[in-house]
């Protein structure tokens, strides 16, 4: 999976969006970018077929089960949530699949 991420990911050049640091040592399960226009890139990409998924429609301070701190500010974590976005990753992807999503983030 290593060998689609480096390759597919080799030719990124959007600057709206921030790829996470690819290593060799890595183990993936999630592939998430940042961008400031994560709702309109998610649209566009299901109009293209490309599945994404917003994991956490909540921060963690919000969430039911942290109540008690929804009254709390964490301006970092609320701009960083607004912004992150899973792309499609797995074992199963070919390198093609993953130039693909490449040159439509390229697009934007």
């Amino acid at each position: 999976m290593i060998n689609i991420l480096l390759t597919g990911t080799a030719g990124f050049e959007n600057k709206k969006a921030v790829l996470p640091i690819i290593t060799t040592y890595s183990v993936w399960h999630l592939f998430v970018i940042r961008t400031h226009k994560r709702n309109e890139l998610q649209k566009d990409l299901t109009v293209h077929d490309v599945q994404t998924l917003i994991r956490y429609p909540l921060p963690p301070h919000k969430q039911e089960a942290c109540i008690e701190r929804d009254n709390l500010k964490f301006p970092i974590t609320e701009k960083i949530h607004d912004e992150v976005l899973s792309l499609p990753i797995s074992g199963i992807q070919s390198t093609e699949t993953a130039r693909k999503i490449v040159r439509f983030l390229n697009e934007q």
